[in-house]
Order: C-alpha cells, then structure tokens, then sequence
C-alpha cells in the first residue's frame, strides 16, 4: 500500500488481524491511524503494529472497550521506539488496563506533541487514566519528562482526576527547562470545581498558554456521549 496515507479500520474480532499474513506490509507514506476495536483492542493494536511499517506515522487515534476478564500486561516500546515522527496520540482510557496505559505513556517517542486521552468506560472498574497516571505526565527530579515535547493536552470527561494535580503538572511543564512549555491545555470535568488553578496559572496565560477549563457534574454519561472528531 505505498500511496496510503490514511488508514481509519474498525476491528471487532481478533481474528481479524490474521488478514494480515505473517509477513511485513509496507504503508511508507502512511500518516494516520485511526482503530476502532473491541474485545482486546491494545491487545490487536500490538499485533497489527508489529506486522505493519510506518515511517511517516504521526498521528495514532485508538477507540475501544477491553474486556476487565482478559488482562493482557502489554509492552509497546519495541513498536513505538520506531515511529520517529509521531506527534499527535488520540485514546479512549476503556482501550487499556492501566499497566498497559503506563506502558504507552513511558514509550512514546519524543517527539509527541498533541495528547487526547477521553475516559469513556463501560465496564464498572476505576479508570485507567488516574491520578498516578497523570503524574507520567507531571516532570520531576526523579524521572526522565514523559513526552518532552508536549504542546497540547487534553483531557476529557474525567470525574476524579483532582484540580491539584492538574495545576502540578501544568506547572511543572512551565517552569523546567527539560521539556518544551504547553501551548494549550483543555480539561473536561464531570464535577464541581475543587480548585481555582487559573489564579496560580495567570503568568503562564499571559505569556501565551490557552487554558480552558469545563465543571459539568450533569454531563452525560461516558458510555453514552457520541465520539464524534477530535
């Protein structure tokens, strides 16, 4: 497939990969993956990826619903260390279990710059996108910067991701050298307010960083909101 440089698939059984042979298929100028996927979509994007070469990749948009009975503790840096140009990464926090999202958060390249995480669950379990999670994000003395490069972030439809720890990470990435500052940074949140961040976030916002801010406790339902673009 050497002129494809869209590739928007819906996969609802794991079989389904098994089309793709046992041997490598070329997409060289391929810029967009989008998967819809069901069942053990982390699980089926690991197994495509391996099969697939994609140099030019740089966005990745991943929709699915994993099943809480079929854990499957699943390393993607082998995969991810090869796309050199990825910027932008577009997930559903139902698409993994948690060691797995942590996995995908420390293997990123580098070079990301957009991230959309949207905790769209169905299944009655905590979110795989938490607090802890969110501290991958957050840079510190202790760890190399997760996604150095960050620019845009946005959460969405979040419930019980805390104002404070938004407001350390936003601040962290502001006043470090170790990685680029935030152009923008959006958060949707199923709640009240906790906290008032934009006090403490005004210098930022007047140099330059776009921050909106969304307190909906009548939001609808996770399961329910349609996912319909970016």
């Amino acid at each position: 497939m050497p002129a494809l440089r869209i590739c928007r698939l819906n996969i609802f059984d794991d079989s389904d990969v098994e089309g793709l042979g046992g041997s490598v298929i070329e997409c060289p100028l391929l810029d967009t993956l989008e998967l819809l996927c069901v069942g053990s979509p982390a699980f089926t994007l690991r197994r495509m990826l391996n099969r697939l070469s994609l140099p030019e990749l740089r966005h990745i948009k991943l929709q699915g619903h994993s099943d809480p009975q079929e854990f499957h503790l699943l390393s993607f840096s082998p995969f991810l260390a090869v796309l050199a140009r990825l910027e932008s990464l577009n997930i559903w926090t139902d698409t993994f279990h948690k060691a797995s999202l942590i996995d995908l958060l420390r293997g990123l390249p580098a070079t990301v710059q957009r991230l959309k995480i949207t905790n769209v669950r169905t299944w009655a379990r905590p979110t795989a996108f938490d607090e802890d999670t969110l501290t991958l994000l957050t840079i510190s003395d202790d760890l190399p910067p997760c996604c150095p490069a960050l620019r845009e972030l946005i959460l969405s439809l979040f419930g019980d991701l805390p104002d404070a720890a938004l407001f350390r990470l936003i601040n962290s990435r502001m006043t470090t050298e170790s990685c680029s500052p935030l152009d923008r940074v959006e958060a949707e949140f199923m709640r009240e307010m906790e906290l008032d961040i934009t006090t403490g976030l005004l210098p930022f916002m007047d140099t330059g960083l776009i921050l909106s801010l969304e307190y909906n406790p009548l939001a609808i339902p996770e399961a329910s909101k349609p996912s319909q673009g970016e």
